[in-house]
């Protein structure tokens, strides 16, 4: 199942009984494999806007400049069948090819190296293994990673799905996915509601300064690498791991480092220089010939790597992320 994808309902849609506003059909080699590219872009590992089916079904519903949507992506022996349902269905399937890697235009100048291809198992990876999609939607993303500072996958999930379903809406169409609340909603909400959630009251004030700020987070896409970053931290409450994690998700920046977290250090050190213990620092060492390319690399040993030895709970870092 793609990281980031929430596990099938007890009743998963298969059988849509409200006809699409949108379709269309996409040529692919690997229809599954692109499916797991778009379900990379969820940051929390149960995003209530997005839902995967048994069969390999994708679905996500998400805000759009022209409405609420609903996506999905089936596979099929060569192609992909892209539906849309809600006044965004036209925009969200346009905005399908960015969900799918599609237009990732620097994968093709990535060449792995022997080292790498070591720690993928001596094999080149599919080159869809290293191609990179994008959300397109900044806030709703911004809103999934704020709830997962310095908690635990489940803290975090748990968290974002009781967001969605008390202040978000569900999506048009037949699947049972939400929408993250509009901004102008969560900027009036009082923080004890929030920690009601179970969310507390650090990450709370973010997220209500993130929605009073997400004016900041319309034009990302348009600025360059570095603006966009600037902007980003600007923000109250975001640091470098928040930063680098929206920049993946939502922009799909290839050299985004995602620095002072509880697992990626340990996995590139583990992988790529045999060492159980990483830090930021050898991380970003052992990263540097990738440059460029560091956000790709890193995924692929999330995907491919070989596991690292388990130690006990590290003490949680109590720092901006």
């Amino acid at each position: 199942m793609p990281a980031g994808c929430n596990r099938t309902p007890l009743v998963a849609p298969t059988a849509p009984t409200t006809p699409p506003a949108a379709e269309r059909t996409l040529t692919s080699p690997a229809p599954r494999a692109e499916i797991g590219i778009a379900g990379r872009t969820a940051e929390s590992p149960a995003d209530a806007a997005y839902l995967l089916e048994e069969d390999g079904t994708f679905w996500r519903s998400l805000r759009t400049p022209e409405g609420d949507a609903t996506l999905r992506l089936r596979p099929e022996a060569e192609t992909l069948q892209v539906c849309a349902w809600g006044a965004g269905a036209a925009w969200s399937i346009d905005a399908a090819e960015e969900l799918l890697g599609r237009r990732d235009e620097s994968a093709d100048s990535f060449v792995p190296d022997a080292p790498l291809l070591a720690a993928c198992g001596g094999r080149s990876p599919s080159r869809l293994a290293w191609r990179l999609g994008r959300s397109s939607t900044p806030y709703e993303t911004l809103l999934a990673i704020v709830v997962a500072q310095r908690v635990t996958g489940k803290e975090a999930w748990r968290g974002y799905r009781a967001l969605l379903r008390r202040w978000g809406r569900p999506g048009p169409g037949p699947a049972p996915t939400w929408i993250a609340p509009e901004p102008a909603a969560l900027a009036r909400i009082d923080v004890d509601e929030l920690t009601a959630l179970g969310i507390d009251p650090r990450r709370a004030r973010v997220l209500v300064g993130v929605a009073r700020q997400a004016r900041a987070l319309e034009g990302l896409a348009a600025l360059s690498r570095e603006d966009a970053y600037r902007r980003l931290l600007s923000l109250s409450g975001i640091g470098p791991w928040s930063a680098a994690k929206l920049m993946l998700c939502a922009l799909g920046d290839p050299d985004a480092v995602w620095v002072d977290d509880a697992h990626l250090a340990d996995h590139v050190a583990w992988n790529l220089a045999g060492e159980a213990r990483g830090s930021d620092e050898r991380m970003l060492e052992l990263l540097e010939p990738y440059r460029g390319h560091r956000a790709r690399v890193a995924r692929l040993l999330e995907l491919h790597g070989r596991r690292k030895p388990r130690f006990g709970a590290r003490v949680a870092v109590t720092r901006y992320r």
